[in-house]
């Protein structure tokens, strides 16, 4: 027995109701839809380079999660200290005429979060890396590629050092 067009839209809309109720009651929430607490606000940031891949999208990030930057040092709660702030390349593989066949891509940065009484938060290193292959043929192209992962690293970096913040 089939059932009429008309009743099916009403179960529906119960069943995608009832999915949503379900999913808002288990604790599931967007990415970036939770804050930063307030004891780090506002926060100071020292940086290496105010304008790297890193910094930019660092920035980009505290300010989408809430967080209230300071330009004055002694009006901040905490510090966040990135003490290195790193991009480059390494050969990883080459052919049998010794040209690079494969690179990888790498970012490093070295950061140290302080409580406004100078209590170590937070203190690591972070890194990532990704490989890419190379092709004379394609240099220029190869660079934009290259310069497109330096931005992502940058921007996962990011992302997971945010994360760290927000679980203090």
């Amino acid at each position: 027995m089939l059932m009429k067009l008309h009743t099916l839209r009403p179960l529906r809309w119960l069943i995608l109701s009832g999915l949503l109720l379900l999913s808002s009651g288990c604790g599931w929430q967007l990415q970036g839809a939770r804050h930063v607490s307030d004891t780090l606000m506002p926060l100071y940031m020292q940086l290496v380079d105010s304008h790297s891949d890193f910094s930019v999208a660092l920035q980009a990030r505290l300010r989408a999660a809430g967080v209230r930057l300071t330009e004055d040092a002694t009006q901040a709660q905490a510090t966040l200290h990135v003490s290195k702030d790193e991009t480059g390349h390494r050969v990883i593989s080459v052919s049998e005429s010794n040209t690079p066949l494969e690179y990888q891509v790498f970012y490093n940065i070295q950061i140290e979060l302080r409580s406004q009484s100078g209590e170590v938060l937070l203190q690591q290193p972070l890194s990532a890396s990704r490989s890419i292959t190379y092709n004379e043929a394609a240099a220029l192209a190869k660079q934009r590629e290259e310069r497109l992962l330096t931005i992502n690293l940058a921007s996962e970096l990011a992302d997971q050092l945010l994360r760290q913040i927000r679980r203090l």
